[in-house]
């Protein structure tokens, strides 16, 4: 019986280290796994980086194209449109805001001078004062209106002042 107990604890002995090899392998390929694993997780993060960026990429080149077709758009018509006036009036071209705001204050000059005018006619035909009379009593009046004397009293034929 000795034999078959030493051949039983080689067995036993033989199965020990066979379970213990079987268990290292199977742990080793668990490992490898894991890292497999991990190793395509990361892999996949860095896909999905890298998408995203060039998406973004793309993104903006074309709303830099859009921009680029747009401005060009806008070009030609605005090109198109300056041929169109040209086309139609040559002078309103070339206006000049400056000579608008002269040309009416020319303007606003001569409707003060028939306004003085018209006033001195209609004094001249209700009150009865000759013309030359009224062109000094109008200097009169735009100098005191303006501060540069004091107002003064002009006499009318019925007795009363100018002003009243």
């Amino acid at each position: 019986m000795p034999w078959d107990r030493l051949t039983y604890l080689q067995v036993l002995y033989q199965h020990e280290r066979w379970f213990s090899w079987v268990r290292e392998c199977q742990n080793d390929e668990e490992e490898n796994r894991e890292k497999e694993q991990k190793k395509v997780k990361m892999e996949a993060a860095l896909f999905k980086r890298h998408w995203k960026a060039s998406q973004q990429r793309l993104k903006e080149s074309k709303t830099k194209e859009d921009k680029k077709r747009q401005d060009a758009y806008l070009e030609k018509v605005y090109k198109e449109r300056l041929a169109e006036r040209e086309a139609e009036d040559p002078d309103d071209m070339y206006w000049d805001p400056i000579e608008d705001v002269l040309e009416d204050n020319r303007g606003s000059f001569i409707g003060q001078l028939s306004l003085l005018f018209r006033v001195s006619l209609r004094l001249e035909y209700q009150v009865g004062i000759p013309p030359q009379r009224l062109i000094s009593q109008s200097q009169i009046l735009f100098s005191t209106s303006f501060g540069c004397q004091s107002r003064k009293t002009l006499p009318t034929p019925k007795g009363r002042t100018m002003w009243e």
